[in-house]
């Protein structure tokens, strides 16, 4: 019988040092990095977009994408597949790919994982075990990939860091990440589903220091903003008990 791994992070993916080598940071700064080197891949990919030569290279990409990473569910089984076969699908897309082919594929493929915080993650909180877990054995291979998938990540979601600027209960207008016409409920629960995914891709690196800083930060702000409670919430039940096991 397959394993049932959706509440469960056992098994991390390597350790804290490994994350560090991967260029993971907790402060505003680090993401700001990350941030502005999506932003200038975003130039050239919207480039990429424009060139008809390259149409079925993108509508391909895409399509293997949403097929393999929507087949991941919550079994042992269904994890080493799909983690094996978007490792194939990148190695062999990649192996002697131009420039222009690689960004576009690293970026896609961190946006896609990015964008489960609202494809799945929302609507079933269990399932950002398993995403995180086939996630992070690609970023392990493809640290790219990974930097990508953080700057995707605090762009939609500033509180992964966490920041709250913006977010007082008497500010005027949106709160940071808040979209347009975006009801608050609608907006909390967004946010939410990305700090689920956040924080079980941290949990199954085995850095549990992100969750501690995150704790400590929120914890000792001096003025709590509203979006705090629902994502303290959400730490706690997502990471608490991984973090004082550690």
């Amino acid at each position: 019988a397959s394993k049932d791994l959706s509440a469960s992070a056992t098994g991390t993916v390597g350790t804290s040092a490994t994350s560090s080598a991967l260029g993971r940071g907790s402060s505003t700064s680090h993401f700001a990095a990350v941030v502005a080197e999506l932003e200038e891949v975003d130039r050239e990919v919207q480039k990429f977009k424009a060139d008809a030569s390259q149409k079925q290279f993108r509508l391909d990409t895409k399509k293997s994408l949403n097929v393999k990473i929507g087949q991941v569910s919550a079994t042992m089984k269904s994890i080493h597949e799909c983690t094996l076969g978007l490792l194939s699908m990148l190695d062999q897309k990649l192996e002697g790919a131009e420039a222009a082919r690689r960004r576009f594929l690293e970026h896609a493929m961190a946006e896609r994982l990015a964008d489960e915080a609202e494809v799945g993650i929302a609507s079933q909180p269990r399932s950002a075990w398993p995403k995180a877990r086939v996630a992070t054995r690609i970023f392990a291979k493809y640290p790219d990939i990974w930097r990508r998938f953080q700057a995707f990540v605090f762009r939609a979601c500033p509180y992964v860091v966490p920041e709250f600027a913006g977010s007082s209960a008497g500010r005027q207008g949106r709160a940071p990440g808040q979209r347009p016409e975006e009801p608050y409920t609608q907006f909390a629960e967004r946010m939410v589903a990305y700090q689920r995914l956040w924080l079980a891709v941290c949990v199954v690196q085995g850095d549990h220091a992100v969750v501690w800083q995150w704790l400590a930060r929120t914890l000792n702000a001096a003025e709590a903003a509203p979006i705090s409670a629902p994502l303290l919430f959400a730490t706690l039940e997502m990471a608490g008990a991984d973090a004082q096991a550690r």
